[in-house]
Order: structure tokens, then C-alpha cells, then sequence
């Protein structure tokens, strides 16, 4: 049966409202479904289209806000990496750091709202270091006005000096090199600025609060500053120029406007963070309480997922998140734990595990060998018997079915089933009908935090049309990239289905991409994503993203191993403010926890 896009439906307590947002990554699979109880006075449940519960907790540390104590996060990798410009939303433990504009903590369409996904939009943005904006596009121009009170933590290279207009725009023309000293763009690995920011011209100051952009003449237009307004920039200032190398590879002066300051770093171990004293924000949800409530974060990484649980059920770790935090049997271990009913659990689909098949190798050039391999893998049995999954298995295509570019529902049932449907003799015939009778052998490059059993199981399953599949692990990302997006070299490597924005098929697949393992060169796949990023309207933008993600789904260019996995929170009641949405950096000093 064709598979209704999935709308992810959140239920809101009226005394807690948390909103936040991750990215897609990949991983091992996560086990069973969301734990849930019948509902009292103290928990909501909803079920959305998927079938997966979603569990809302006030929780048992108390309804009213309290302050002080710790907050103890699970973190499964840190990124070493303390220049304001780094990919921000891989290096979520910069609590040190501040953009213009976060998620709106005071939103109540919980339909709209991305729950489950980093899918964002300009209108569901509050200000942080902004306090207003307003465009015109006649002029071609976005001005912001900084809030007023806003300090640097008063220690270097900043020592408590206020924020200004200038700090604004240095940490925005260093990224794209066209001003405050900078004639080319900072090279930072993990995200091209340039593209994500091209919308921007240039950055002017007419005082110190305020911060205009000069936008381009195919930019001037609603969703020029939709894309603007959703990019994390971290605002820092000049004083960062002034480290040498080696402070700038210290944590020590990891420093900025944010509500935590970091006090102790142990290289891929912890961090630990006290409270930004000066710190000038307020709870929406309780405008008179000054943030953060809680006196530390630590933030810890625990390599074995048994020794997480240890240290979950003893106390010692609050928060966990991720695409397989504990396995199943650790899961039953804390379902049968004294503790049972001092956690809960939320899960949450995210985007699909996939192999990306380069255009450029003779055996992928022909839509039928890409056809059957997808026909090969049993996609059902992956999401019912690896995942531990019920409910429909969430199909998608170069979009996550929770954003309003997700085409699925209308893709038609023949395209459906191609994703769907098990069919290894059919897949044969095709095999056949391209000239590889006897199938053909390929490699596939992964890295060490993806699932090799998932990978292992694609690869039986090829391995009974005549399709070899060798699997090779690289020691980092980086060296699996090097791999992936090369044409030269013949493996292919890892790529996720069901993108949740734009940049990130921008990026990932149209011609010439910095990040593309595929290499289709698809005129027509690059026309419709240029239609959809160009468009005047976020409703234009939609209609051409939906005809990007059916003919994307159409083409086949990356083989789907199962549908969508799933994310998995594991938290503690002790926590208050919080009922299990998707955790991020801007959660942090509105959460407090049980003395």
C-alpha cells in the first residue's frame, strides 16, 4: 500500500515548549519503538503516521522552574574545533557560541513545527543576538537591530566587552572574504559558506546596532532572506584574528556571548561548563527567570554503549541521543531496571542509510543495474527485523518526509514500489537486459561510526542477483570522502536519502557540487533544484523541490538500504523544561534538573 507522507505530529504541554533541531546522520540501526505508558495528568501521547509513540513528560524534577545542579549529556564525538565559522550544527557543544536568529521558543503549531528535523524556515526564527529585521527587497537590502545589553564572557580574548554591529560583520565577510580584512573566504572544513550565504553581497554598519545586508538582485526576494535567517553563523569579533595558531587550536579561548562558558576540556573525553553569570537572556516560557538555570553542563564521551547505560541508570548521564545510543538488549535491561519509570524514551525518524552510485562507472551508467539493486534489497525486512520497527516503512526521496518538500505521497505507486517492494528475480531480468547476466563487482566505502552489519546485510542481499559488494572501512570521514568524491576512483561511498535542506542538495548533488559522490550531471535535476533556490516565494520553492524529489526518486543515482532509521532520546525525568523534542544548543539554559 502507497505510504501517505508522514507528518510528525508533537503534543504540547502548555507549562513546557522546547524546540530545537539536528541533523540527519548516519548510524547503526536503533531498536523497537518509543517507550511509552498510559497517559495521566503528568504525560500526553501522541502517534503519528508512522506509528511511532511520542511521550511527553512534565517531569518529576518539578513543574516550576528551579536553579542550580548539573546537567550531564551524553556526546558521542567531539569536533576539536573552536573557530566560530565551524559547521555549528556538527559542533552542537559550542554553548559558548550565539547566532542572529534561533528556533522560536514561544511556537504553538505543533504541526508546522520540525519536531524531528533540522527543516526550518525564516518564519519559525526568534531572534537571539537580533532584536528586529525588516527587508526591502525594492532597496535589495535586510537590516537587522542588535539587542541591546548583550556582553562577550569576560574572559579572552574578549573580557566582557559589549557586542556591536562590527563584530556582525566581521564574522559574516570573513566567511564569504569580502570585507574587514578578509579578500577571500576563511577555509573551514564541513561547510562552504560562499554557497550557503550567496544571497549576501555586502555587510554595512551604520552604528553599532546596526547590521545591514546588501543582497544580490537574484536574492532580493522572499526566500534570499528565508535562507539567510536559517544559516547558523557564530557571532565573534575581531579579537580572533589577534590569536596565534596555537590559541586558536585552545579551548581556553573558546569564547563568545553564549550562556555556558568552557572551564575544562579533556581531548575526546569531556566538557565541562559553569554558567554565564553576565549572561543577559530570559525564559520565554517565564519571562521574569533569568537563564540558564543550572549552575554546569558536562558533557561527557562514554565509547561503550554498556558502560552508558551504567552510568544512565546510576545518574550519572541525563541525556542521550542518537541513531543507536543503547542496543536492544541494554534497552531491556533498562525497561527491567528499579529506574523503569525515571526515563523515557522518544524516537524519531530520520533520514535513510544509502550508497551513492557514481554515474561515471559503466555498471551504474544504466537506470536498469541501479533499478535492480535497489530491487535486491529487501527494505521491509531491514525496517521490520534489523530496525525493529512497526508501523508503515517511511520512504523517501532526496527529501525527509517531514519537510514540505517531500514529493513521496504523489510519486505514484510504480516509483513507490521500486524503493519498496523485494523482487530479486525481477532485478535479475533487469541485470540481464543490461548486459550483466552475471552480475558485476563493486566497492563501498564507509567509516567506523556507521553501521558495517547494516552494510554487511545490503551486501548478501546483492550478492543473490550476482552483485558483489565489498565493503571497506576507512580510519576517518575524511579519508571516505577523499574516496566518494573523486571520479577518478571507482568506489563508491556512503550517502544519506532524505535531505532536509536545500544547501544540502546544492552541495551534495547538482553539477559540480563540492560534496557530490554521484556525479549524474543532470541538466534537468540541476534546472529544477536552481528553480527551487531562486524562487521568489517559499510556495514556488515547494512546488519545484517536490518535482527535484520525484525525479531524483526516479533516477535511482543512490541505492537505500531500508527505509528510514530511526533517531533514539533516552532521558531522565530529573530533567525539567523539557518533553523530548529534538535536543540543541539553545536547550541548554532553559532546561532545569532535580536537586
Amino acid at each position: 500500500m502507497k505510504m501517505n507522507k508522514i507528518r510528525v505530529i508533537a503534543i504540547v504541554l502548555i507549562t513546557c515548549l522546547l524546540f530545537t533541531f539536528a541533523a540527519c546522520s548516519g548510524g547503526g540501526a536503533a531498536d523497537g519503538d518509543a517507550k511509552t505508558k498510559a497517559p495521566t495528568e503528568e504525560q500526553e501521547v501522541a502517534k503519528d503516521a508512522a506509528g511511532t509513540d511520542h511521550t511527553k513528560v512534565v517531569s518529576a524534577a518539578s513543574a516550576e522552574p528551579t536553579y542550580g545542579g548539573t546537567l550531564n549529556v551524553w556526546k558521542q564525538e567531539f569536533q576539536n574545533d573552536f573557530d566560530p565559522g565551524a559547521d555549528t550544527r556538527a559542533n552542537q557543544e559550542t554553548l559558548w557560541y550565539e547566532s542572529l536568529w534561533a528556533m522560536d521558543w514561544g511556537l504553538n503549531d505543533s504541526e508546522k513545527y520540525p519536531f524531528t528535523s533540522e527543516y526550518i524556515t525564516g518564519d519559525i526564527m526568534m531572534g537571539q543576538l537580533a532584536e528586529s529585521w525588516e527587508a526591502d527587497y525594492d532597496k535589495r537590502t535586510f537590516t537587522v537591530k542588535l539587542r541591546e545589553g548583550v556582553n562577550f564572557q569576560d574572559k579572552e580574548p574578549y573580557n566582557g566587552r559589549p557586542l556591536v554591529a562590527a563584530d556582525v560583520k566581521w564574522s559574516y565577510d570573513r566567511l564569504l572574504g569580502i570585507g574587514s580584512g578578509y579578500t577571500e573566504p576563511v577555509q573551514l572544513m564541513g561547510t562552504n559558506w560562499p554557497e550557503q550565504l550567496q544571497m549576501i553581497e555586502s555587510i554595512d554598519t551604520p552604528d553599532d546596532a546596526t547590521v545591514v545586508f546588501n543582497l544580490r538582485q537574484e536574492n532580493s526576494n522572499e526566500t534570499g532572506v528565508n535562507d539567510l535567517m536559517i544559516q547558523e553563523i557564530m557571532i565573534a569579533g575581531h579579537e580572533w584574528d589577534e590569536l596565534t595558531d596555537e590559541q586558536k587550536k585552545d579551548w581556553h579561548y573558546a569564547a563568545g556571548t553564549g550562556p555556558f562558558i568552557l572551564d575544562e576540556y579533556v581531548l575526546d573525553n569531556h566538557m565541562h561548563f559553569v554558567k554565564n553569570e553576565n549572561y543577559y537572556g530570559y525564559d520565554e516560557r517565564y519571562p521574569d527567570n533569568k537563564l540558564p538555570y543550572v549552575d554546569e553542563v558536562n558533557l561527557t564521551v562514554i565509547a561503550e554503549s554498556s558502560n552508558r547505560l551504567t552510568q544512565f541508570v546510576s545518574g550519572e548521564i541525563d541525556f542521550m541521543s542518537g541513531t543507536n545510543p543503547l542496543n536492544s538488549s541494554e534497552r531491556a535491561q533498562l525497561d527491567a531496571s528499579v529506574n523503569a519509570d525515571k526515563y523515557w524514551y522518544l524516537n524519531k525518524n530520520t533520514g535513510a542509510i544509502a550508497i551513492g552510485l557514481k554515474q561515471n562507472n559503466e555498471p551504474f551508467k544504466d537506470i536498469r543495474v541501479r533499478q535492480a539493486l535497489q530491487m535486491a534489497i529487501n527494505s521491509a525486512e531491514i525496517h521490520s527485523d534489523y530496525y525493529k520497527l512497526s508501523g508503515d516503512m517511511n520512504v523517501m526521496g532526496l527529501f525527509n518526509t517531514s519537510t514540505d518538500y517531500s514529493d513521496v505521497a504523489n510519486w505514484g505507486q510504480d516509483v513507490y514500489d521500486s524503493y519498496a517492494v523485494f523482487d530479486p528475480d525481477a532485478a535479475k531480468k533487469l541485470l540481464a537486459d543490461a548486459g550483466y547476466p552475471d552480475g558485476f563487482e563493486f566497492t563501498t566505502v564507509i567509516f567506523g561510526a556507521l553501521d558495517q552489519n547494516l552494510f554487511t546485510l545490503a551486501a548478501s542481499y546483492l550478492a543473490q542477483i550476482g552483485v558483489k559488494m565489498n565493503i571497506e572501512v576507512a580510519a576517518n570521514p575524511m579519508e571516505m570522502e577523499q574516496a566518494g568524491f573523486s571520479k577518478d576512483d571507482p568506489r563508491t561511498i556512503f550517502k544519506n536519502a532524505g535531505f532536509t535542506t536545500l544547501i544540502r542538495v546544492q552541495l551534495g548533488y547538482i553539477t559540480g557540487a563540492t560534496m557530490d559522490a554521484v556525479f549524474a550531471n543532470d541538466p534537468k535535476f540541476d534546472e529544477l533544484v536552481k528553480n527551487a533556490m531562486t524562487a521568489n516565494t517559499m510556495a514556488d520553492r515547494i512546488k519545484y523541490a517536490k518535482d527535484a524529489d520525484k525525479y531524483f526518486a526516479e533516477q535511482h543515482w543512490i541505492l537505500q538500504l531500508g527505509g528510514s532509521e530511526q533517531m533514539t532520546d533516552v532521558f531522565s525525568a530529573r530533567l525539567g523544561g523539557y518533553n523530548g523534542e529534538q535536543w540543541y544548543r539553545i536547550v541548554y539554559p532553559r532546561i532545569w534538573v532535580a536537586q
